[in-house]
């Protein structure tokens, strides 16, 4: 059976989910199960003329984009079907995973920040320079413009800020989260002539824009300085590298190798965002587990400050789950994190760095069954009790080094530090890799 999109005319404009073929696309009837190939092709045809539907003839737009490009313009009135049922795959299976517990309320916000697509000459692509075909975008994007405009007028900005779909990570004073990039901030991000802009952040220093080249089809990311690095280093030169991006990344979400985590974005804003650390179900991942303390370690290329950063997951496992401990097989109710052993090795400068010292970054996080208390250092020296916190205790830091390994070992107190209720003991961290140079960069 072939398969074609059933149309509907009718586009909903007041609904944010819906494509511009008039139905929502996690709706089951989208999908047109032809009983030949001429039903294929009339409905397609329908499919066509709605995706080129414009209110001006076709001189006045060819006069419109000469003017803006000083050139001759071709209009190519081709819909490429393969790259529309690609699409519209897409979007159903992101549509769904929104929709699953397995997203929580993140996936609610997340399909709400969904702009309506846009026809082939709405949006970016009529400021576009005609010099290849980008049919794999306009496919993209007539299923949805993007997200919603980030302002700094907003107010939820922060909220809003941290609902980029390709997701993010936070260090320090950074915080990146890259977005699907709407017609409004493709135009912000002031793209270089030739390029089509898939996602963007404007977070911070962090600055950070993915762009398809349109004469050589690379996929680049750039910071705020305009330095570009590939974003996609097995595809490059494929007319639908940045749909292949798209789809490589919601296959990882899918498969729950990356998740929405919660977190802090400074003066105790807490956020849910997607994380890009690995899960670990992701094969990026180091996992161990130690009298029932689970460690997992990952890293993520941060081209915007010139480094990797790395992730450690900390927490105490619970009843039920795979390599948990009773509290008098293991010996304690509590543990506390006392101090840490780092071993970071660059392979490129073949230079091993060891660091040892209390705690991680000032903090000394007791776990609990379900949870961690936050203590922290005080100026006198002195480790202060903190509040509950829900779920693993995350520690972030940046490794310094553009490709090598880490691995270590974090020494815990049973008890507590101040009321130790045995001896101590070491729980390995795994050796994971960093790189300045992945297969993919999001």
């Amino acid at each position: 059976m072939l398969q074609a999109p059933r149309i509907n005319c009718q586009r909903k404009d007041g609904n944010r989910e819906t494509s511009i073929f008039g139905y929502h696309f996690s709706d089951a009837s989208g999908i047109f199960l032809a009983g030949s190939a001429f039903e294929s092709w009339r409905h397609w045809c329908k499919a066509r003329s709605i995706f080129y539907d414009k209110q001006e003839q076709d001189d006045a737009i060819i006069d419109i984009l000469e003017d803006l490009h000083d050139g001759d313009i071709e209009v190519e009135h081709t819909m490429n079907g393969p790259y529309f049922l690609r699409a519209a795959r897409l979007w159903c299976n992101l549509s769904e995973w929104c929709s699953s517990d397995d997203s929580g309320a993140f996936g609610d916000r997340l399909i709400r920040s969904f702009e309506p697509g846009v026809r082939h000459y709405e949006g970016r692509f009529a400021n576009c320079r005609r010099n290849r075909p980008f049919h794999a975008y306009e496919a993209i994007f007539a299923f949805c413009d993007g997200q919603l405009t980030m302002t700094a007028e907003m107010a939820s900005f922060k909220e809003v800020s941290t609902l980029g779909l390709f997701g993010g990570y936070n260090v320090y004073e950074h915080a990146q989260c890259t977005r699907l990039c709407s017609t409004a901030d493709a135009v912000l991000s002031k793209p270089l002539d030739g390029h089509i802009v898939l996602g963007c952040n404007f977070l911070t220093r962090s600055y950070r824009v993915v762009t398809v080249n349109l004469r050589t089809y690379a996929l680049n990311a750039m910071n705020g300085s305009m330095d570009e690095y590939p974003a996609c280093r097995e595809e490059i030169g494929k007319q639908d590298i940045g749909l292949l991006w798209m789809e490589e990344f919601v296959r990882r979400i899918t498969k729950s190798e990356i998740t929405p985590v919660r977190g802090n974005l400074g003066n105790g804003f807490q956020f849910e965002w997607m994380s890009l650390f690995p899960s670990q179900l992701s094969p990026a991942t180091s996992v161990s587990c130690t009298k029932g303390i689970q460690v997992i370690a990952s890293s993520v290329t941060a081209f915007e400050i010139g480094t990797v950063v790395y992730s450690l997951r900390i927490r105490l496992l619970e009843h039920g789950e795979e390599g948990y401990i009773l509290p008098a097989e293991r010996g304690f109710k509590t543990c506390q994190l006392q101090t840490r052993h780092w071993r970071i090795t660059d392979t490129i400068q073949d230079d091993l760095d060891e660091v040892n010292g209390d705690g991680v970054v000032g903090r000394f996080p007791m776990l609990f069954e379900g949870g961690y208390r936050d203590d922290g250092m005080l100026p006198e020296r002195i480790v202060s009790t903190g509040e509950e916190q829900k779920g693993s205790f995350i520690y972030q830091s940046c490794a310094g080094i553009k490709q090598g390994t880490f691995e270590g070992r974090i020494k815990f107190v049973p008890g507590s530090i101040e009321c130790p209720s045995g001896a101590p003991f070491f729980v390995d961290v795994r050796p994971f890799s960093l790189s300045m140079e992945p297969a993919m960069i999001y």
